[in-house]
C-alpha cells in the first residue's frame, strides 16, 4: 500500500503549481509583447506609406517646377532672340531713314538749284 504524502512530495507539488502559474504567466506576456509588436509594426507601416506618398508629392512638385522653370528659360531665350531681331530691324531702319534723309537733301539742293 501507499505511503501518506511526505513533506516533499507537499514541496514538489507547490513547486510545480508555481511553475504553471509563472508559465502562464509568461505565456501571456509574450501574448502581450506579440500584440504590442504589431501594433508597432502596423504603425511603422502607416507611417513609412505617408512618408512615401508625401515623398511622391513632393517630388511631383518638384518636376512641375523643374517644367516652369525650363520653360521660363526657354521663354527668356526666345525673348532674347526677339530682342536681337528688333534691335538689327531698329539698325537697318535707322540706315534707311539716313538714306532718305539725303535722298531728300539731295533732291531739295536740285530743287532749288533748278530755281535758281
Amino acid at each position: 500500500h501507499f505511503a501518506p504524502p511526505s513533506k516533499e512530495t507537499d514541496h514538489l507539488t507547490s513547486r510545480a503549481r508555481e511553475a504553471e502559474a509563472r508559465a502562464e504567466a509568461l505565456a501571456r506576456e509574450v501574448g502581450r509583447l506579440k500584440t504590442q509588436i504589431a501594433e508597432l509594426t502596423k504603425g511603422s507601416e502607416e507611417k513609412l506609406n505617408k512618408t512615401k506618398e508625401a515623398y511622391a508629392r513632393s517630388l511631383k512638385a518638384l518636376k512641375e517646377k523643374q517644367n516652369e522653370l525650363d520653360n521660363s528659360q526657354s521663354e527668356r531665350v526666345h525673348v532674347s532672340l526677339c530682342c536681337l531681331k528688333l534691335q538689327r530691324y531698329k539698325v537697318d531702319l535707322e540706315a534707311q531713314n539716313s538714306k532718305l534723309l539725303r535722298t531728300v537733301r539731295t533732291l531739295k539742293a536740285a530743287a532749288s538749284d533748278e530755281t535758281e
